[in-house]
């Protein structure tokens, strides 16, 4: 038994209609032609793209007796294609209408091995991937723009809030000394209900005087930190130093804190992450009624960065009131119950961690604690 090799025919003999048809049922217009300019071959939709602008039954042999805008992309030089085999290009035409039409232009040196080599061009319509493109870079644009705007406008919002609460300051504290000045001098002439008046005014001015300070101090968290670089900052001492301000408070609380694991290096700003682990030190033991109060600080990866936090066992926050402890002024509980105080702290911290291109967020529930988890950027591990 003998086998007998199959063999195919050359691309070459393959009948002329049989690759005509192949290119004309191809989407895009293709047009082969030679380096002296001449049309060998177009297909089907080559001649659709030209056909609004030509008519009917115009013949086209060369490259020059296609519309100007159509000959000025496909006519000559063709130095890149022929030396590289291979030239791309994107330009806008108008084909006889008011719409412009963007086409990538690619040529494809093809017949090398024969004598006359060709030029093969394929045509695709790319104008609404432009129009994509620069609706994005449009949008882009303006989204920068109005980002610009936004945080001008910031920064005058903040200028104005430091300007205001610097001048409220005096005013406020005038009042309360006038107040203090009207009860020593004319207590005993005064009725018991308009000493219990004044006495009001001094308590609100007081507390008035207190939001001023804490609005000074708000607006003064990021004020010209970009004039000064960001440094290497130890975390573990940053918060041994933390825990060592808060001492006598938590002696007073007889209050656990304990570091749980080693904490990294990072980039920041020393004095202001000092702050955010003594905020929520605090906050641990203020808002805490255990017997034994126990506050954790520790470290963990998660998806290749740091998240810092701050755990305690104190009377935790219900879930409809999370998203509001860090608002400003915002307190949970009346300015009597558990020392007082502005509400301010948490907004501060909020506000210093976003600087240091980080995040906080929290997971609480009532009697369970309360778990501040942050970010504070890139770390140096």
């Amino acid at each position: 038994m003998s086998l007998k090799k199959k063999t195919h025919k050359p691309l070459n003999v393959i009948p002329k209609a049989y690759w005509q048809d192949i290119a004309n049922n191809y989407p895009d217009p293709v047009c082969i032609k030679t380096k002296e300019q001449d049309i060998r071959f177009s297909n089907q939709a080559f001649k659709d793209l030209i056909e609004s602008s030509v008519p009917e039954e115009t013949e086209f042999s060369a490259i020059s007796d296609l519309p100007e805008d159509l000959t000025e992309i496909l006519d000559g030089p063709d130095k890149t294609v022929l030396r590289h085999g291979f030239e791309e290009s994107i330009d806008g035409i108008k084909l006889g209408t008011d719409e412009m039409r963007f086409l990538k232009t690619r040529k494809i040196l093809i017949g090398q091995d024969h004598t006359e080599p060709l030029i093969l061009m394929i045509l695709n319509d790319v104008t609404e991937h432009m129009k994509a493109e620069d609706e994005i870079i449009d949008n882009s644009v303006a989204m920068e723009r109005r980002n610009r705007k936004l945080a001008q406008s910031n920064e005058a919002l903040q200028e104005f809030a430091y300007a205001a609460a610097h001048d409220l300051k005096e005013p406020i504290r005038g009042m309360h000394n006038y107040a203090e000045f009207v009860l020593a001098d004319y207590r005993e002439d005064l009725p018991h209900g308009a000493i219990e008046y004044i006495e009001k005014i001094q308590a609100m001015s007081k507390r008035m005087d207190v939001m001023v300070h804490s609005l000074l101090k708000y607006c003064e968290t990021t004020f010209s930190e970009e004039e000064r670089p960001k440094q290497p900052c130890n975390i573990e001492k940053i918060v041994e130093s933390a825990i060592e301000d808060l001492q006598a408070r938590i002696q007073e609380e007889s209050a656990s804190v304990q570091i749980k694991n080693k904490l990294p290096i990072i980039y920041g700003y020393e004095d202001r992450i000092r702050e955010v682990f003594g905020n929520l030190i605090l906050n641990g033991l203020k808002y805490n009624e255990s017997d034994k109060k126990m506050i954790e600080i520790g470290v963990f990866s998660e998806a290749g960065q740091d998240v810092f936090y701050v755990k305690d066992n104190g009377i935790g926050i219900a879930q409809e009131h999370q998203d509001k402890v860090f608002r400003i002024f915002k307190r949970l509980h009346s300015k009597e119950t558990y020392g007082g105080g502005t509400g301010i702290g948490l907004a501060i911290v909020k506000r210093i961690i976003e600087y240091h291109n980080g995040s906080i967020w929290l997971n609480s529930a009532p009697n369970m604690g309360t778990t501040f988890y942050f970010t504070l950027g890139d770390s140096l591990r």
